[in-house]
């Protein structure tokens, strides 16, 4: 007998089960350290990997949730289910991020290439240390992607927002002592490790909004919270993204939602030696560019 190449083989095998992936799932049970996780979308991308197997992305968010033959690359180890920060490759046929050991967030082995387990005992790394976690993946409608404003649980850090997320963002509501923050606009920089995004000002160069799940630092439990502040955050700390083992900062406002800022909520501004209560609203902006003809007039909005 002829030996199959393994993607022919690995996309027969899919065939011969019936089964068509899961379109978009819904993580929960993750962790404490990793409850930023609970609630995310995670969307089945249109390719494979080389093995055949499906993979999804976070919706708004940098995880991903992947098949690995053998995610060590050189020696003989077992098929799992991954969820990591690293897109997975697709012509690589193990070790499919590229880093020649199994470094990741969470894993589980793979009974079926096809989709990662419903319901499973995954091995979870939290805090430094590996602790079993029963996590779900709920099949979730691919039309809550497009027609449902927001999905709310009650675990830790589950509310997502699947709304398309804003490029460009201004503030309203600051103090006095913070007024030329107000009509700032914020423009979308980039993710930090844990997948939120965050917003840099325009205007004002050294101003940054972005989510923290603990302020203080490991080991602190502090709420998971949006913070506007004048040091840019760490895109590869997991907490206290500004590095300064406390909580300064201009303001902050409590949130589960790693997404993105709550569009009108009270935070604690920073005014002039003491903190206040400040209704802070964020506006989503636009830009329009006309172009007029002869005959015709075109708006594009983006």
């Amino acid at each position: 007998w002829q030996r199959l190449p393994p993607l022919l083989a690995a996309v027969l095998l899919s065939a011969a089960a019936g089964e068509e992936p899961k379109q978009v799932l819904r993580l929960q049970g993750a962790c404490s350290f990793l409850n930023f996780l609970d609630g995310l979308l995670f969307q089945r991308q249109s390719r494979r990997t080389a093995s055949g197997a499906p993979y999804y992305k976070a919706v708004g968010s940098g995880y991903y949730i992947y098949y690995d033959p053998n995610c060590m690359g050189h020696s003989d180890g077992s098929p799992r289910w991954i969820i990591d920060s690293d897109a997975p490759s697709l012509t690589r046929m193990e070790d499919l991020d590229g880093d020649g050991d199994c470094v990741f967030h969470a894993l589980v082995s793979a009974g079926n290439m096809n989709r990662p387990p419903q319901t499973a005992t995954w091995r979870m790394y939290c805090d430094k240390t590996w602790i079993d976690q029963v996590v779900t993946l709920e099949e979730v409608p691919q039309n809550q992607l497009t027609h449902t404003q927001t999905t709310t649980t009650t675990s830790p850090l589950a509310t997502t927002t699947t709304t398309p997320l804003p490029v460009r963002l201004r503030m309203e509501g600051a103090c006095d002592f913070l007024s030329f923050l107000n009509s700032a606009t914020f423009r979308l920089e980039g993710y930090t490790a844990t997948g939120a995004p965050f917003w840099k000002a325009m205007e004002q160069q050294s101003y940054y909004i972005y989510f923290d799940p603990d302020c203080h630092g490991p080991g602190a439990n502090g709420a998971p919270r949006w913070i506007i502040d004048n040091d840019r955050p760490s895109n590869t700390r997991w907490q206290d993204l500004d590095n300064d083992r406390d909580c300064m900062y201009q303001a902050h406002t409590d949130s589960t939602n790693i997404v993105r800022p709550p569009e009108s909520a009270s935070w604690s501004m920073y005014c002039n030696h003491q903190w206040k209560t400040r209704r802070i609203t964020f506006f989503e902006v636009t830009t329009t560019t006309t172009t007029t003809t002869s005959s015709t007039t075109t708006t594009t909005t983006t």
